[in-house]
């Protein structure tokens, strides 16, 4: 059977068949023109689309050697060029483009795909009867569409000079209270924005002061108006820039200390708690380096002078405490704390203890001549130098209680179990760990298994015989014991228990000017810890010692993932580190 041969080409018309014409097949029978025309439009058409280099050559798709398809992408196109990859049906994108930029694929767009439109058709579909609101970060919602009207419920008054109007319930007056030329306030007295007789603004923008309040009300404008309030308001809010939010009386609370910030106390004894998804550091009035201060720092760090640069920071007042709050704050109500912004000196004085997931991109983290100590601080060293001094930190992230075996438990265990800490052994029947399938078991013996560099006499240069592993089911342990425990000789052992989710801590950038200032930046002292995005600037000198300079500490726990780090090497001797890790178990670094 013979085909058609039809060619590459575009035909404006085709041809119909006239009633006269006579129908034959063959090479230009009029039975066939149609279908030749058709044929040949379609090839053209298919040339056409193949020599878009989007359709073939630029397209890529993941796979398991590729998981994110950039690879191939950059392989097959040249210095930049676009190239796009295929996400995947349950993706909310369904292409992202890359640019080719020198070997490297630059993201530059996405385009939404079905899983995106699916999320938005829901939310829309979770509004019901609500669909349109504006809502402030305090939780309040002035103006909206509801119910198929239009509604302003919260505005209480808005005063103008010129003659008044009255609409829905809420009204426009020509008569501002004393004081002012203009104002509006919400029903529960907050000052949305106005102008006093002085000329004083008052808003939320960026060019208003502080807030103000019409009584009776409950607006503040500043932590010093909730303290002295004495009236019978339970709400109340704070405007101000960065530091802005609404409090509400916990009746429930009676004894906390106040945490400025977060829980005020009121003259009459009543607990005021900040309402917010998270918390910043400018919330706690955490006080920034000036502009003009840290641009001086920055100018002066540029041509080498980091004497000058020091003295700049003299005389900045340091964020420790109010660094602490907020953290604290952020451990008692389990929100998240954020500071995205500004720069702030840190003395190293006041420890903060991080228990939930912190973000601190975009924020600068300075210490200078005063920060730390300037004395090697390891810390206490288990069995071997208890009492040692702790070092200083600025950031100790924690969890759950580590599980201490007591003198009894620990004669128990010796007598019984040690036993069975053998190398390549991964069997440890001590009925205390069943409980705590998924933690960790860390067992440290008084013997001595070596003396660094010979040295009998410094604690420090013992290393004793230990061993941890993770708690598997009945007994079993995950990790093979790796050595020899000399039976009945354990002196310390503790169960490190499993946290209910990972701990995100995303990192400022850290930069360090005082010479042989000792610290630690970041302690782990909990499992399951992501610390990201890791950017240190030291301009630390040789001059003097650093040992015990740490910025990422870990010990005695699991799964730390430190993704991500662009860190400065202490220009010292030993005992100076970026990362420094002991007794834990699962540890990745990546991308530094």
């Amino acid at each position: 059977m013979a085909s058609i041969k039809e060619l590459p080409r575009w035909e404006d018309e085709v041809y119909q068949i006239a009633r006269g014409d006579k129908v034959e097949g063959g090479v230009g029978g009029i039975a066939n023109m149609q279908a030749k025309t058709l044929a040949e439009r379609t090839r053209y058409l298919k040339n056409v689309v193949e020599s878009i280099p989007d359709y073939r050559e630029f397209t890529f798709y993941k796979t398991e050697n590729d998981p994110e398809g950039k690879l191939a992408g950059i392989a097959e196109t040249h210095d930049g060029q676009l190239f796009r990859v295929a996400q995947g049906i349950d993706s909310e994108n369904s292409f992202i483009y890359y640019r080719n930029d020198d070997g490297d694929a630059v993201p530059v767009a996405w385009q939404p795909g079905t899983e995106l439109v699916k999320i938005l058709s829901n939310l829309i579909s979770d509004q019901g009867d609500n669909p349109f609101s504006v809502v402030f970060d305090n939780g309040l919602s002035p103006l909206g569409y509801k119910n198929g009207r239009l509604y302003a419920d919260e505005f209480e008054k808005l005063y103008s000079s010129d003659s008044g109007l009255e609409f829905g319930g809420s009204i426009i007056d020509n008569n501002p209270p004393e004081g002012w030329r203009f104002v509006i306030y919400y029903r529960n007295g907050l000052v949305m924005c106005g102008q006093k007789d002085d000329g004083t603004m008052i808003g939320f923008g960026e060019g208003g002061s502080g807030g103000g309040s019409i009584e009776p009300g409950d607006t503040a404008p500043d932590y010093d108006s909730i303290r002295m309030y004495s009236g019978t308001a339970t709400v109340r809010d704070v405007v101000g820039k960065r530091a802005g939010g609404r409090f509400v009386v916990n009746p429930d609370d009676t004894t906390s200390e106040e945490i400025p910030g977060g829980i005020l106390v009121d003259v009459l004894g009543r607990r005021w708690y900040r309402q917010a998804d998270f918390v910043s550091y400018d919330m706690f009035l955490a006080p920034r380096i000036p502009a003009a201060t840290l641009l001086s720092v920055q100018v002066a760090l540029a041509m080498g002078n980091r004497s000058s640069a020091i003295a700049y920071l003299a005389g900045v007042e340091a964020a420790d405490k109010a660094i602490q709050a907020a953290h604290r704050f952020a451990n008692i109500m389990k929100i998240p704390v954020r500071q995205n912004d500004g720069a702030f000196l840190m003395l190293v004085d006041h420890e903060a203890e991080v228990r939930t997931n912190t973000d601190l991109s975009g924020a600068i983290i300075l210490t200078s001549a005063n920060s730390g100590v300037n004395e090697i601080r390891w810390g206490p060293l288990r069995l071997l130098d208890p009492s040692a001094p702790e070092p200083m930190r600025m950031f100790n992230i924690k969890g759950k209680p580590r599980i201490e075996l007591t003198a009894e438990e620990l004669a128990t265990f010796n007598a019984t179990y040690s036993k069975y800490l053998k190398k390549g052994s991964q069997y440890l029947p001590y009925p205390k760990l069943y409980a705590y399938y998924g933690g960790m078991f860390y067992a440290l013996s008084h013997e001595v298994e070596i003396y660094r560099n010979g040295e009998r006499n410094k604690p420090r240069d013992r290393v004793l015989y230990r061993e941890f592993s993770r708690i598997g089911k009945n007994g079993a342990l995950t990790e093979r014991i790796v050595k020899d425990i000399p039976d009945g000789t354990i002196g310390y052992a503790a169960i490190i228990q499993k946290e209910d989710d990972f701990l995100e801590f995303k990192c400022p950038h850290f930069i360090e000017l005082g010479d042989s200032r000792r610290f630690l930046n970041i302690e782990v002292s909990r499992p399951m810890v992501r610390i990201k995005n890791l950017v240190h600037t030291s301009w630390q000198t040789n001059a003097t010692s650093l040992e015990s300079r740490v910025v990422i500490s870990a010990r005695e726990v699991f799964d730390v993932f430190c993704e991500y780090g662009e860190t400065t090497c202490h220009p010292a001797e030993n005992g100076s580190y970026v990362i420094c890790i002991r007794d834990t178990c699962n540890v990745h670094i990546d991308n530094y």
